[in-house]
This record gives C-alpha cells, structure tokens and sequence, in this order.
C-alpha cells in the first residue's frame, strides 16, 4: 500500500476521538517531515494528535496541548545559541478550520557553528582572501593553497583550480577541491593543463587536472633541426625528419624532430641512412634517430 493510500486509510477510518495508536508512521518520523506529508496531509489531524494529552509541537497548527510558546518567528525569539528554522519548515499557526495571513512559524533549534572561513580563497599572491575580497587569516587558506611560486600539491583525491587565469599570468596560486566521484557521459571538449584532451572539464577534475581551455588541445608543432646551424633535437628520443628532399636541394635543409619508433615489423626493404650506414627498413633507420636519405642499400 503506498503512503497517500495509508494516509486516506487512516482519515477515513478515524471515526472515534481516541488517537489512532497504529498510525502508520511514528511522531519522530512526522517531527522530521515537520508534521505534514508530501501530499500536503496534516499528519497531527490524520491521526488526531491534537489534543491528545502530548504536546506535539510538530504539528502544522498549534497543538492545544502546548503552551503556545514553542514557536518561533525569527531568531529574535529564540534564547542564545539558537536559531529559528520557521524559513525551514514554514508552520501556520492558525487554528485548524480557520484562515490566518500566511506567515512562517517554526521552532527554536541549535544554531549552527559559524564557520570564520566561510568561502575563503587564495590569490596570485597567496593572500588569503574573503568572499568581499577581504583578508582572512592565513590559516583559513593554509590547508587549500596548491601551485603558486613552491608549486605546491594537493592530495591524492584533490585537484587544483587556478580560476580564470589572465593571460600571460605564472606561478599563480590556487585552491584544492575534491576530484568528482562520478562524472556524465557528456562530450565537451577541454584542454587540460597537462596538454592532453578530456570529453569534458568533470573528467579533467576527476584526473586531478584543470581545464586550461574550452576545447580540444592543439597539437604541439614539432621542434625544428638541422639547417645551416645543423640544430640537433633537444632529446635523445627524436630523430631529424627531412621529409622527401627534392633532387639538388640544399645541404643546409632545415627538418623536424619526431620521437624515435619504439618497435619496427621484421621487414627486409633496405634504405640508405644519412649516416652513410644500410639499414633494413626506414622503421630501424629512425629508429636509430637516422633519417633515411635513399631507397636501397648505401653505395
């Protein structure tokens, strides 16, 4: 039986005065609900708990039982350390049967503890600030801070956001948040800091990484070698590819560093490397960071 049935069961069946003793659902679960169901149902009259010798200060209109005194409007009516949840639960106290103006009654609860670092966050400067663009004191931020000039880092299960950086900004600071537990299966192109693409900026965050972009990351040009400065590749990794050099161009030619074939197929079509050397295919040429200048052997 759902809950609207079991609460129409109850109004129907309440013929007698007396409380229902079986309600459906006990006072503290109606206490959580704030005396009134999804339906709208006022739980104190369904099962008449008004009046019943228990003063029943959940209820959705003064129980007779209390004093009338447990209400609250504001936080002016509650002693200190408290506040007033009348926003919360939003009560009448009218009497049932009549119509009263609609004004919010609730009652008198634990105030929660004032947070002093409520919404503190760090600037390019590591200065801890408020959400007013105040000063907070250093602690507020001494545990969220990551990058910055000491390029500091988060935890394992955090990731550091720097916000919208100016252009041309470095060595800014930023805060850490919690990596996403889950993310939607949305495409939306980011750039990562780290250079690599993310179907969007939730999977950036989950790999402990910001979004630098909208967008997928561009594709890092090549780095240039060889030419008249016969410029070598910056890493032992690389080979300089000239490309296919047309008959009678210069010696000085100017190539592009490409990362060296980790594997090459078993393939006997032998080329001429740069170096003078033989080798059995391009693939172990560039392999061994030659670029091959002619197909068949060396002469």
């Amino acid at each position: 039986m759902t809950r609207n049935a079991l609460f129409l069961f109850a109004i129907l069946s309440a013929a007698c005065a007396a409380p229902i003793d079986d309600a459906p659902i006990s006072k503290s679960d109606a206490r959580a609900q704030a005396g009134k169901a999804d339906n709208g149902f006022d739980f104190c009259e369904a099962f008449q708990w008004y009046g019943d010798g228990v003063c029943d200060d959940f209820c959705t209109h003064p129980d007779p039982d209390c004093d009338g005194n447990q209400y609250c409007y504001s936080d002016s009516d509650c002693a200190s350390g408290e506040s007033c949840n009348a926003s919360e639960v939003c009560l009448s106290d009218c009497p049932a049967g009549q119509i009263c103006p609609a004004v919010c009654a609730g009652f008198c609860v634990e105030a929660p503890p004032v947070d002093e670092c409520a919404g503190a966050w760090s600037d390019q400067f590591g200065t801890c600030r408020s959400p007013n663009d105040g000063v907070y004191p250093d602690a507020c931020c001494s545990n969220s801070i990551c990058g910055g000039f000491a390029n500091l880092q988060c935890a394992a299960d955090e990731w550091c956001s720097f916000g919208d950086v100016p252009e041309g900004s470095a060595d800014m600071s930023g805060i850490c948040l919690p990596r996403p537990q889950a993310c939607i299966q949305i495409v939306d192109p980011v750039c990562g800091s780290n250079g690599q693409t993310y179907s969007n900026s939730c999977m950036a965050h989950a790999d402990g990484v910001d979004v630098e972009h909208a967008g997928a990351c561009e594709e890092p040009q090549p780095a240039m070698c060889g030419g008249f400065a016969n410029i070598p590749c910056a890493s032992d990794e690389q080979w300089c590819s000239f490309g296919e050099v047309p008959t009678g161009a210069s010696a000085d030619m100017s190539g592009v560093c490409l990362d060296r074939p980790q594997a090459c197929i078993q393939l006997f079509d032998p080329v001429c490397g740069r170096d003078g050397q033989t080798y059995s295919n391009s693939c172990f040429a560039n392999m061994a960071g030659v670029d091959a200048v002619g197909q068949g052997a060396c002469q």
